[in-house]
């Protein structure tokens, strides 16, 4: 996309002299409505051989090949999203349905690729993202984790026999399961809540293979069990079920009736709005594939490109460039690829001077071009390794940036908040909803509001001196990982954000009927608005009885991340959730008492002391765990029976304490009065 004024050109690896280029970029183009030609609606990057539906969820739940048209059930919605429209399920009785059609009894080679975005992890169980029939065609599960597992079988229905296949590296078969060996990438770094992923399965029954692809990278492959699934009369849906239903966002739903090439995976995964272009490479030599699709190979011998932006020309050694791409529906302007993973997007000013490998050396004209892309080299790899902050613009220009001072802040909560660095994995824009963003903290925590300040020094690499308009920012993005959140605090607010951290107050002061009185923060399980009179708070204590009033001065002092700290009024809550709670002194001291009583002389005493503590509240089992080790063996066996009875039958394992406790205690005699303990 360019603009009518006239840029001082910028050539890559020379001193700018006199630049002075203001980014006042002109706003995003509107979401396209739902189109009704179904051929107008697939997208150049999407493999049309053996394709048998597509929903883009563009307005509807249409397949853009007119056959398989689906049906929003409950309160399933369409919303924008990356790009375009997305899939929403609230997770509580919504997904779409896709009648029963011919083309969708696929028992052969069947790859399905999707796009997710769930709203958090399925720690327990496993819901269905699609399914026909997990004993029949398909069935694509997500849970425990990360995991998203592939079923088919020769059932015909939902029953055995089927196989399920794992991203986490099993093949489960009837009576047995296979380890396998898969990526070293871990799938946690990839498939994160509130973050999109791009997910495929290749059923390729013709070499009797299975292989799982996420965003585009083979994660692991096993052998097919049988060779051929038995099709079945169920309908196609998704979001639905299981044992559970779906949270989150779905979009571009795709199958195939044959199996894809891990090329054309790719080019599916990474040809999305704003992403870095898939280019279609080999190791011999460079290739250009035409419009009419004549693909040629030899050699690109351009010395440079130079591309007209929106922000003026850009000028690249071709010693950085990966290859070109002409625009697919969702983009406008050809996007040159360099080796870093930056993208121009704009118009090149020369034709591609081509060497064929007989040696003809001719001129193509750009137009005549959908693809050009220089062979793959040490210099040029495959992927590129983006280690650097990323800026993405609307128009998908994609910089990388280096000023680490950029004093970034965030209008929200009524407040100016300091972006803490080292803390933020990104920054983008909200769809449909101008100059409003959404910050992703590396804890898992998430914040809406407005990145400040109006204009931007984030000294591209491509061209330092641009200042770039923040109506213009698509996405800001760092190379940080995830950090565990495991043990704070939640705080859950209005429009789906979450904030994880801990209350910085060691009390609150809370007005009751009864007047003011003092809660120790430690002892607080969770708090939330009174049901019957929302301008309460009802706050839950470590044993779980309920106080309900005002907190006066009435602020919640939060800190989330790097340092980060929010002040909250209690009507800009949902609800605080504590997993770590603790209960008051008195009856730790009471607890500790009755511990020590079950080394007792006499066996009444230590009955006695057995029986009030397993009738206590479970939060004393921290208390206990400290026990385990104990010099005397009676309160060691007794104390891991109190654990057993208060953590109750399937959970031994608990949250808060990091040994195991045993519920099986074996016969002992104990050189005391009294009975013997045993199981």
């Amino acid at each position: 996309m360019c603009m009518a004024t006239v840029f001082p050109a910028i050539v890559v690896g020379k001193p700018a002299l006199g630049l002075g280029v203001q980014a006042e970029l002109p706003p995003p183009p509107p979401v396209q409505p739902a189109r009704n030609t179904p051929a107008a609606d697939i997208p150049s990057y999407v493999p049309r051989k053996g394709l048998v539906a597509l929903w883009r969820a563009e307005g509807n739940a249409n397949d853009s090949l007119g056959r398989c048209h689906g049906k929003l059930v409950g309160d399933a919605s369409i919303q924008p999203g990356r790009g375009g429209h997305v899939f929403h399920f609230d997770g509580s009785g919504d997904w779409v349905e896709v009648a029963d059609h011919e083309v969708l009894r696929i028992t052969g080679d069947q790859p399905i690729s999707m796009w997710i975005c769930p709203d958090g992890y399925v720690r327990n169980g496993r819901v269905s993202l699609l399914e026909k029939a997990y004993g029949g065609e398909c069935a694509i599960l997500w849970g425990g984790g990360a995991k998203v597992t592939y079923l088919y079988g020769t059932a015909g229905h939902n029953g055995e026999p089927c196989s399920q296949f794992a991203t986490s590296a099993y093949l489960g078969l009837p009576g047995k399961t296979i380890q396998l060996k898969r990526s070293k990438i871990p799938l946690g770094s990839l498939i994160k809540p509130g973050k999109w992923a791009h997910i495929a399965i290749v059923r390729n029954l013709t070499e009797m293979k299975l292989r799982w692809y996420v965003n585009g990278i083979p994660i692991v492959v096993a052998d097919a069990p049988w060779p051929a699934a038995k099709a079945s009369n169920r309908p196609l849906i998704f979001g639905k079920g299981y044992e559970r239903d779906y949270a989150g966002l779905i979009d571009d739903v795709a199958i195939w009736n044959r199996a894809l090439t891990p090329a054309e995976i790719r080019r599916v995964a990474q040809s999305t709005p704003f992403g870095v272009p898939y280019v279609e490479r080999q190791a011999d030599a460079d290739r250009v594939e035409l419009t009419d699709g004549q693909v040629l190979s030899g050699t690109i011998r351009n010395g440079q490109f130079t591309v007209t932006t929106s922000f003026g020309k850009v000028t690249v050694p071709a010693a950085r460039v990966v290859g070109l791409v002409q625009p697919t529906e969702e983009n406008s302007g050809l996007h040159l690829v360099l080796t870093d993973g930056q993208v121009l997007v704009g118009q090149l000013s020369e034709p591609l001077t081509f060497e064929t490998s007989d040696g003809q050396t001719r001129e193509i004209t750009l137009s005549d071009i959908r693809q050009a892309g220089y062979r793959t080299s040490g210099d040029k790899p495959v992927e590129p390794a983006v280690s650097e902050p990323v800026l993405v613009l609307a128009d998908g220009n994609r910089l990388i940036w280096r000023n680490e001072a950029a004093m970034l802040h965030f209008q929200s909560l009524g407040q100016t908040i300091a972006l803490p660095s080292g803390s933020v994995q990104r920054v983008e824009v909200v769809e449909g909803r101008p100059n409003t963003h959404r910050v992703y903290f590396a804890n898992g925590s998430i914040l809406t509001g407005t990145l400040g300040p109006a204009k931007l020094a984030l000294k591209p690499e491509l061209v330092p001196d641009l200042e770039i308009d923040r109506a213009m920012i698509h996405l800001l993005q760092w190379p940080i990982g995830t950090v565990d959140s495991t043990g704070l605090s939640v705080l859950a607010l209005p429009g789906g954000d979450r904030l994880y951290g801990r209350l910085t107050e060691a009390t609150l002061n809370v007005r009751t009927e009864d007047g003011m009185g003092s809660q120790t923060v430690a002892h607080i399980r969770s708090i939330t608005h009174d049901k019957e009179d929302p301008s309460r708070l009802a706050i839950k204590l470590w044993d779980h009885s309920v106080i309900k009033g005002v907190l006066d001065p009435d602020e919640l002092s939060f800190v989330v991340a790097g340092g980060l700290t929010v002040k909250l009024e209690s009507s800009q809550i949902i609800t605080l959730t504590r997993p770590v709670v603790t209960p008051p002194k008195d009856w730790v001291s009471r607890v500790e008492a009755l511990v020590k009583q079950l080394g007792s002389e006499v066996w009444k005493e230590r009955e006695a002391a057995h029986q009030r503590l397993a009738k206590m509240p479970r939060e004393i089992v921290p208390i206990l765990k400290k026990y385990l080790d104990d010099k005397d063996l009676e309160i060691r066996h007794r104390v891991e029976r109190i654990i057993a009875t208060l953590e109750g039958p399937g959970a031994e394992n608990s949250s808060e304490g990091t040994r195991t406790s045993t519920r099986r205690v074996l016969r002992l005699r104990i050189d005391r009065g009294g009975p013997m303990l045993e199981d």
